[in-house]
This record gives C-alpha cells, sequence and structure tokens, in this order.
C-alpha cells in the first residue's frame, strides 16, 4: 500500500499578467502616437503615486516595527523584560 499526498490546487491569477501586457501594449501604442501628452500623463500619475507612498512608507516607519525585512524601524517598543530594574515600556532607538 502506497501512501499518496495530495496538495490543494494553487488559485491560478493569469488574468494579472494578462492585464499587464494589454496595459503595456496600449501604453506602447500611446508612447509611439502622442509621446509627449503620454510622457507628461505618465509622469505626473507616477509622481503622485511615489509622494503617496512615501509619505505612507515613513509614517509606517514609526508605527510598524516589522514593517520591511531590510529596513529597521527609526523607533521601536521594546518587549518588557521580566526584572525589576527595567520599566515596563521602553523606548529603543536604532541606528
Amino acid at each position: 500500500m502506497t501512501n499518496v499526498t495530495v496538495q490543494p490546487e494553487q488559485p491560478t491569477i493569469w488574468w494579472i499578467f494578462l492585464l499587464q501586457g494589454i496595459a503595456a501594449i496600449l501604453l506602447g501604442v500611446m508612447l509611439l502616437t502622442a509621446p509627449g501628452t503620454t510622457l507628461l500623463t505618465l509622469v505626473t500619475f507616477l509622481g503622485f503615486y511615489w509622494i503617496v507612498s512615501g509619505v505612507l512608507s515613513f509614517v509606517q516607519m514609526f508605527v510598524d516595527c516589522h514593517w520591511h525585512p531590510h529596513n529597521f524601524p527609526l523607533v521601536c517598543r521594546a518587549e518588557p523584560e521580566t526584572s525589576a530594574r527595567t520599566p515596563p515600556r521602553t523606548l529603543v532607538l536604532l541606528r
């Protein structure tokens, strides 16, 4: 008798790649037909996206202690120790 393990089927997200491809083709056609207007619109949208993303990352840096695996937050609350000489809430400043 053999044991066979059946793994659950992974959800397919092929439609996301299809949408990315269609968007890239449309953007390419728009850049070929009206490069000035398309480039100005693209730069404007990217600028707003980067500003909002940067502000949210900056706020998250002070709120969440594990916001990114490669970057440490500026100020993070330490876990309280069990000894009597350590206050229950301390701040740890990371460089």
